[in-house]
């Protein structure tokens, strides 16, 4: 297991200053370099600040100006972190005062970067910790997220590696609950640069593209880019790293951020010392001083130094310069509690010191040099033999604590065994007295489910008989009206027709003529009476074609004398229904249309037939003008032919549904068991 200590800080002063700046890179609430174009990118965000400035000043002290005073700090935080601190402090002493707990979560935020931007890292981690219970809500997450960043970053510049990768994966962990794609590429870079710290180069190298992958805005991808030339330079693939820094640089030469450039020039400047070209490295490292120099940050200024100082001693041990840079390098790196950087410029001292003949100071730099590796070595044993004594204490109470838990547990199961054998026993009696209950109310209800099932049976069986009994009479009565009545009329009209034929041969009267035309126009209307009311009561299309046929016709035979525009729509019906449900069903819509005809005044009626499973569905809808149900069933004889209607549907089991408003048409609807007919 690898130990991740606070006692391990990072190793290579390049990576320290590059994280730092990657992780503001993707910061979403610090846009810094992402915002800024060209080479007056700093200069933009000195208007932005003058602008905000003017606001403030006569903007009232609500929970606006706590806004302003954040994005003044935000727009000062790289060019000025002094005054980027002291705005961020006045906007939390105001929402202290409002009590704008957001707000005072965010000044928090701001005074933590500007102090971690100075180098003041413990301090930093002060304010990032008040303000993360100041962002609860699920809109203050993109905040909240960054705010475990920068506490991760203050954490890695402190050397707890452990500490910072706990603060990124909270990071993440709040970014991808959010769903932006910012603030989850920057978690991942900054468990990136601890993981190509601690050397797990694959686990890096993933991270890093997983974030290339999310974002497309020159400041992150430039940064990723950068710090993947870092890997590829720890692991001696120098023309890898190269080639990924040229790509960064590429892709951030326009920024316009100083600090930005200083610290990747510097990077260059060491890419092409290890490529042996120590001239145009000695170039890059003074124009990466340069740019850090007016900038007046420490943290920015030692890397540039040191790496200056010792290129121009491994060039020329005697060069007159090397001292004076390296002795600044010095001082700022034990300002900043940085041990390796400073072992190194003592280092570097020390051979510039022999190299011109100086031993006795050549000596003392040696000795220091010495004592600090020494401290670094005693410093990290000491650590990991704290942490492991931690984890071994640790895990005894752990154990103790484990000991004791199932010791507990021991004596609470025979508690619940004790307890469990009670409520067993009376559970087993209130069962057994429930089973049998239940047993009971069981029969009686199968008992009582048979005889409604039986009562049910019978019902059809009498609808059923009813309902042929009906159709027989009815079939009765039209042979009787159709072979009876029908011969006697037809011998009639013979006989009329042989009187007029006489009347025709012989001279008669006019009056006679007319009498005996108007007895054969009678007849005929009787005639066709006749069969009309024979084919109602027998409908030879039922019987020939079957429901489907027969309503066919009945259609056909209705919709023009009676100026009906009549939609038909039949599904499912090619299967064929037993007779009795046929002709129930035939009579029920004949009926129906009967009614539109005589009362609806209607102009448009849509009738729909859908046989499906076990089921025939029946719907009539006219567009007529409709009637009040209540107002027809109130009259002495109303509703009768309703009622009919009701009745024969329920006597098959079906159900029968009318709706009618005045004005609004009329719809009739059955839906009829198969089963029933």
């Amino acid at each position: 297991m690898m130990l991740l200590t606070r006692a391990c800080r990072p190793q290579r002063r390049w990576l320290t200053a590059i994280s730092a700046i990657a992780a503001l890179w993707l910061s979403a609430g610090r846009p810094v370099a992402v915002r800024a174009q060209g080479p007056t990118g700093h200069a933009m965000r000195q208007s932005e600040a003058d602008s905000l400035r003017t606001v403030l000043r006569t903007h009232p002290a609500d929970t606006g100006a706590v806004r302003l005073y954040i994005k003044l700090s935000e727009a000062l935080l790289m060019p000025d972190p002094v005054a980027s601190g002291d705005a961020a402090a006045k906007g939390l002493a105001l929402a202290k005062r409002l009590h704008d707990s957001r707000g005072e979560g965010l000044a928090e935020d701001m005074v933590g970067n500007a102090l971690s931007v100075r180098g003041q890292f413990a301090e930093s981690l002060k304010h990032f910790a008040r303000a993360r219970p100041l962002l609860p809500r699920s809109a203050d997450r993109p905040a909240l997220a960054d705010v475990w960043n920068s506490t991760g970053i203050a954490h890695f510049q402190l050397g707890d590696y452990r500490a910072a990768t706990d603060a990124y994966l909270h990071s993440l962990r709040v970014a991808e609950a959010v769903g932006d794609s910012i603030p989850i590429a920057k978690a991942n870079v900054s468990l990136a640069i601890v993981a190509s710290q601690l050397k797990r180069y694959p686990e890096a190298e993933m991270r890093y593209a997983r974030a290339l992958r999310m974002v497309r805005m020159a400041g992150p991808r430039g940064g990723i880019l950068l710090n993947m030339a870092m890997i590829a330079l720890d692991q001696n693939q120098v023309d890898s790293a190269a080639a990924r820094a040229a790509r960064g640089m590429a892709t951030l030469r326009n920024l316009g951020s100083p600090r930005t450039l200083s610290v990747m020039t510097n990077l260059s400047g060491t890419i092409a010392q290890r490529q042996g070209d120590s001239t145009r490295a000695i170039t890059l490292f003074r124009e990466a001083l340069a740019m850090a120099e007016p900038l007046e940050q420490p943290t920015t200024l030692v890397n540039p130094l040191l790496n200056l100082g010792e290129a121009l001693v491994a060039r020329n041990p005697r060069d007159p310069e090397a001292a004076p840079l390296l002795a600044r390098a010095l001082a700022l790196t034990q300002e900043l509690q940085m041990p390796d950087e400073e072992r190194k410029a003592h280092g570097a001292l020390a051979a510039a010191a022999e190299a011109r003949g100086d031993y006795a100071i050549a000596l003392r730099h040696r000795k220091q040099e010495i004592g600090i590796q020494d401290s670094i070595f005693t410093r990290d044993v000491a650590g990991k033999t704290a942490e492991l004594k931690a984890e071994y204490e640790l895990e005894k109470r752990e154990q103790r604590a484990r000991i004791q838990a199932l010791e507990l547990r021991e004596k609470d199961l025979l508690l619940r065994r004790r307890t469990y054998g009670l409520l067993a026993l009376g559970a087993a009696l209130v069962a057994v007295l429930g089973i049998g209950a239940w047993l009971l109310t069981r029969t009686r209800l199968r008992s009582r489910l048979a005889l409604a099932a039986e009562r049910a049976a019978q019902q059809r069986a009498r609808s059923g008989a009813v309902l042929e009994a009906e159709e027989r009479e009815r079939r009765r009565i039209g042979a009787d009206l159709h072979d009876g009545v029908g011969q006697l009329l037809s011998a009639v009209k013979l006989n009329l027709s042989a009187f007029e034929h006489d009347l025709n041969a012989t001279p008669a009267a006019p009056a006679q003529h007319e009498h005996l035309r108007i007895a054969l126009d009678s007849l005929d209307e009787g005639l066709r009476e006749m069969r009309s009311l024979s084919h109602q009561l027998v409908p030879n299309a039922l019987l020939r074609h079957g429901l489907s046929g027969a309503v066919r016709e009945l259609v056909g035979r209705v919709a023009a004398p009676a100026g009906l525009q009549i939609h038909l729509d039949m599904i499912g019906l090619e299967r064929g229904l037993p007779p009795a449900l046929e002709s129930m069903l035939y009579r029920t819509i004949q009926e129906v249309i009967a009614n539109v005809v005589k009362h609806a005044r209607a102009s448009e009626v849509t009738i729909q037939l859908l046989h499906h499973g076990a089921e025939v569905t029946v719907v009539i809808e006219d567009n007529g003008v409709g009637f009040d149900l209540t107002t027809i069933q109130a009259r002495a004889d109303g509703g009768i032919g309703l009622h009919n209607l009701a009745e024969r549907v329920d006597y098959v089991g079906g159900r029968f549904t009318l709706d009618s408003r005045p004005g609004r048409g009329t719809m009739v609807s059955l839906e009829v068991p198969v089963g029933g007919g």
